[in-house]
């Protein structure tokens, strides 16, 4: 009698936990091999030759097949995991040789240097905004004060030049005033001529 081939999952079969980054390895190797024995147990089912009048493979083939081929993916699964397994602990060697290296811990006081002072900074542009505005409020007011300041320089200029024309006009006067003078004086001397004059005929008349 062939021997019978149980379920997988009740078939010597042992669950491979995986819990965050440890995996037991001989627990692994233990499923694979007693699927290994579990195939050869079967293996006359699988690879013996069927007659041309043969009909087609019975309920134990089937098993035995659908069990060779869960063995054939569990291994892959095992293969790839333990790649990805080995691909890992070499990049954590790599990255704890990367923090080691003077480099590294060169490039990381660096980068806490810039960070620190990107946050003195950031608490100083506050402050030095508060102080900006306060600079532009003044600017204005300064501003205000200077187009104030010209309007007061245009009225004085305005009243420096009015003076300035009645100093003109003013200063005009005595040369009038001495022209005038000796028009006067003519008359007063023509005046004194025309006296003596009739002084004169008035001698004559006596």
């Amino acid at each position: 009698m062939r021997p019978s081939l149980e379920e997988p999952s009740n078939a010597n079969l042992h669950m491979v936990k995986i819990s965050g980054n440890n995996i037991s390895s001989s627990r692994t190797l233990t499923a694979i091999k007693e699927l290994k024995n579990v195939n050869r147990l079967d293996a006359p089912h699988c690879s013996r030759p069927q007659a041309s009048g043969e009909s087609v493979a019975g309920p134990d083939s089937i098993k035995a097949s659908c069990a060779l081929k869960f063995k054939n993916l569990l291994e892959s699964f095992f293969e790839l995991f333990t790649s990805y397994d080995q691909a890992r602990s070499t990049l954590i060697d790599k990255a704890e040789e990367i923090e080691k290296s003077e480099s590294y811990i060169k490039a990381k006081e660096h980068l806490e240097l810039v960070m620190k002072e990107r946050d003195e900074k950031s608490e100083e542009l506050p402050v030095a905004y508060q102080y900006l505005e306060k600079e532009r409020k003044k600017v204005k007011k300064f501003k205000s004060l200077r187009d104030a300041a010209k309007e007061e320089v245009r009225k004085i200029e305005s009243k420096v030049s009015t003076a300035e024309e009645e100093f003109n006009k003013c200063a005009d006067i005595p040369l009038a005033t001495q022209n005038a003078s000796n028009d006067v004086d003519q008359k007063k001397q023509v005046l004194e001529d025309s006296l003596q004059d009739l002084v004169n005929y008035k001698l004559c008349l006596d």
